[in-house]
């Protein structure tokens, strides 16, 4: 991602869509079994070809062709499908297809709007498509009678909430976490707070940096630094090394009443990050 991408983790802006897709790709997409996700590629595509109107082969058949060639069965092979949703480039929203179950489920971080139900719709054709495109047009059922068995439900009312115009995108990272690890999602389950106290911006910029093998003086941006922090003159040379080593190896790590962020090794960021899940629920 280019470096004006990555500065947008820091406090009080938007995330741009390469954060969040470098994000799920590699904590979501390449870690937990049977979860897929697709990125906000796929409904650019729908809005963008064929006047807007959804039509798979000339919206999306290309698109997902080798991500889900790649399964033995095909798209059928995926437990869990999780899809990035990218509105107007101003709010991030989600959807999650529990393929068993068949049901889709949306999630807002803003709460319910009926205007999120084209999401849901379009995506239960495109499931219908997929499932069905190496059967002739003649011999597939009718999609009016094969969608009643495939639900739609918004669950925003479950989704943690948001009291801010910026945080869509730290919510939706942290919710479709949660969800590819097997939690279900409750709206106490971390709220904006939370996301503030737990400097959650910042310990999703650490494991970025750690994935990509970068430090903060390769990426030519100005150290992330918490709103509350000042710059203070040294007057103890020892305690100001001390200090400076702490704020350098800042990292996320688990404990049994949240996610909190202390001075360690940063080596060990993604194993940390990886135990987060089990106590998100307690924030």
């Amino acid at each position: 991602m280019t470096q004006a991408e990555f500065a947008t983790l820091r406090d009080k802006t938007w995330l741009t869509d390469a954060v969040l897709t470098f994000f799920l790709k590699t904590f979501v997409h390449d870690k937990a079994k049977g979860v897929h996700c697709l990125s906000s590629g796929f409904f650019k595509l729908i809005a963008h070809r064929n006047g807007g109107v959804y039509n798979y082969e000339e919206s999306v058949e290309n698109f997902v062709r080798n991500q889900f060639n790649a399964y033995e069965r095909g798209i059928a092979s995926v437990k869990q499908l999780l899809t990035l949703i990218n509105i107007s480039d101003q709010h991030w929203i989600f959807l999650r297809v529990k393929m068993e179950a068949k049901q889709i489920e949306l999630y807002d971080s803003l709460g319910k709007n009926p205007e999120n139900k084209k999401y849901m719709e379009t995506m239960r054709r495109f499931i219908y498509d997929e499932l069905h495109k190496d059967i002739p047009v003649g011999e597939r059922p009718g999609y009016d009678e094969w969608k009643k068995e495939w639900k739609c439900s918004d669950r925003s009312q479950n989704a943690p909430r948001q009291f801010n115009t910026y945080d869509c995108g730290v919510f939706t990272l942290v919710s479709m976490y949660l969800l590819s690890r097997g939690l279900e999602l409750s709206s106490s389950m971390h709220d904006q707070q939370s996301i503030y106290r737990r400097k959650l911006r910042l310990c999703i910029t650490h494991l970025i940096l750690q994935k990509n093998q970068l430090q903060e003086g390769a990426t030519g941006l100005a150290p992330l630094r918490s709103a509350r922090t000042r710059r203070r003159r040294p007057t103890n040379p020892t305690c100001t090394r001390k200090k400076s080593r702490r704020e350098n190896e800042t990292r996320m790590t688990a404990t049994g009443t949240g996610v909190s962020v202390e001075g360690a090794a940063r080596h060990s960021d993604a194993r940390a990050f990886e135990r987060t899940h089990l106590s998100l629920i307690h924030i």
